[in-house]
Protein backbone atom coordinates (compact mmCIF):
# COMPACT_ATOMS: atom_id res chain seq x y z
CA UNK A 1 0.00 0.00 0.00
CA UNK A 2 1.35 3.42 -0.89
CA UNK A 3 0.06 6.41 1.05
CA UNK A 4 0.93 10.06 0.54
CA UNK A 5 -0.04 12.83 2.92
CA UNK A 6 0.78 16.51 3.34
CA UNK A 7 1.99 18.00 6.61
CA UNK A 8 3.54 21.30 7.76
CA UNK A 9 6.84 21.69 9.60
CA UNK A 10 6.07 23.45 12.90
CA UNK A 11 7.94 26.29 14.63
CA UNK A 12 10.27 23.83 16.43
CA UNK A 13 11.17 21.99 13.23
CA UNK A 14 8.88 19.07 14.06
CA UNK A 15 6.69 17.14 11.70
CA UNK A 16 3.81 14.82 12.62
CA UNK A 17 4.23 11.44 10.97
CA UNK A 18 0.79 10.01 10.17
CA UNK A 19 -0.01 6.81 12.05
CA UNK A 20 -0.93 5.01 8.82
CA UNK A 21 2.60 5.55 7.51
CA UNK A 22 4.20 4.51 10.78
CA UNK A 23 2.06 1.37 10.92
CA UNK A 24 2.86 0.56 7.30
CA UNK A 25 6.57 0.67 8.16
CA UNK A 26 6.18 -1.05 11.54
CA UNK A 27 7.56 2.02 13.32
CA UNK A 28 6.36 3.16 16.76
CA UNK A 29 6.99 6.12 19.08
CA UNK A 30 10.38 5.73 20.70
CA UNK A 31 12.03 4.37 17.55
CA UNK A 32 15.28 6.05 16.58
CA UNK A 33 15.51 7.05 12.93
CA UNK A 34 18.37 8.32 10.81
CA UNK A 35 17.65 11.37 8.64
CA UNK A 36 19.50 12.02 5.38
CA UNK A 37 19.08 15.02 3.09
CA UNK A 38 19.79 15.17 -0.59
CA UNK A 39 18.19 16.07 -3.88
CA UNK A 40 15.53 18.24 -2.23
CA UNK A 41 14.25 15.40 -0.05
CA UNK A 42 14.72 14.08 3.46
CA UNK A 43 14.79 10.32 3.93
CA UNK A 44 14.02 8.68 7.27
CA UNK A 45 15.29 5.16 7.92
CA UNK A 46 14.80 3.07 11.03
CA UNK A 47 18.12 2.87 12.90
CA UNK A 48 17.95 -0.93 13.33
CA UNK A 49 17.45 -1.53 9.58
CA UNK A 50 20.65 0.21 8.54
CA UNK A 51 23.52 -2.00 7.41
CA UNK A 52 26.05 0.57 8.61
CA UNK A 53 25.33 2.45 11.81
CA UNK A 54 26.61 6.06 11.84
CA UNK A 55 29.73 6.82 13.89
CA UNK A 56 28.95 7.25 17.58
CA UNK A 57 31.18 9.25 19.89
CA UNK A 58 32.18 8.22 23.43
CA UNK A 59 28.99 9.74 24.90
CA UNK A 60 26.78 7.61 22.66
CA UNK A 61 25.53 10.46 20.52
CA UNK A 62 25.66 10.56 16.75
CA UNK A 63 27.89 13.16 15.16
CA UNK A 64 25.94 15.94 13.49
CA UNK A 65 26.98 16.22 9.87
CA UNK A 66 25.20 17.95 7.00
CA UNK A 67 24.04 14.64 5.53
CA UNK A 68 23.28 12.49 8.57
CA UNK A 69 21.60 12.72 11.96
CA UNK A 70 19.23 10.84 14.20
CA UNK A 71 15.96 11.71 15.87
CA UNK A 72 13.40 9.83 17.94
CA UNK A 73 9.70 9.55 17.16
CA UNK A 74 7.95 11.07 20.18
CA UNK A 75 4.74 9.84 21.81
CA UNK A 76 2.67 12.16 19.57
CA UNK A 77 4.23 10.64 16.41
CA UNK A 78 6.29 13.77 15.82
CA UNK A 79 9.87 13.81 14.65
CA UNK A 80 12.20 16.77 14.93
CA UNK A 81 14.06 17.55 11.74
CA UNK A 82 17.33 19.25 12.73
CA UNK A 83 17.99 22.66 11.19
CA UNK A 84 21.03 21.53 9.23
CA UNK A 85 18.99 18.69 7.66
CA UNK A 86 16.15 21.09 6.75
CA UNK A 87 18.67 23.51 5.25
CA UNK A 88 20.36 20.77 3.20
CA UNK A 89 16.93 19.82 1.78
CA UNK A 90 15.90 23.48 1.30
CA UNK A 91 12.99 23.09 3.74
CA UNK A 92 12.00 25.69 6.31
CA UNK A 93 9.61 26.32 9.16
CA UNK A 94 5.95 26.24 8.04
CA UNK A 95 6.84 24.67 4.68
CA UNK A 96 4.39 22.00 3.59
CA UNK A 97 5.87 18.63 2.74
CA UNK A 98 4.56 15.53 1.02
CA UNK A 99 5.22 12.41 3.09
CA UNK A 100 5.36 9.00 1.41
CA UNK A 101 6.89 5.59 1.97
CA UNK A 102 9.44 3.86 -0.22
CA UNK A 103 11.48 0.70 0.45
CA UNK A 104 11.34 0.65 4.28
CA UNK A 105 11.86 4.41 4.44
CA UNK A 106 9.72 7.49 4.85
CA UNK A 107 10.46 10.27 2.36
CA UNK A 108 9.72 13.97 2.85
CA UNK A 109 9.56 16.23 -0.21
CA UNK A 110 8.74 19.92 -0.48
CA UNK A 111 5.12 20.43 -1.48
CA UNK A 112 4.68 24.17 -0.87
CA UNK A 113 7.17 26.78 0.32
CA UNK A 114 5.96 29.08 3.10
CA UNK A 115 5.87 32.75 2.17
CA UNK A 116 8.36 34.38 4.52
Amino acid sequence: MSVQVKRTIDEQGRLILPSVLLQEQGWVPGNKVVLSAGGGTITLELWSLLAEVPDVDHLGTVEETPSNNTSIIDNLSRITIPAHIRKAANLGIRDKVMIRTANNTIVLELHEKCAA
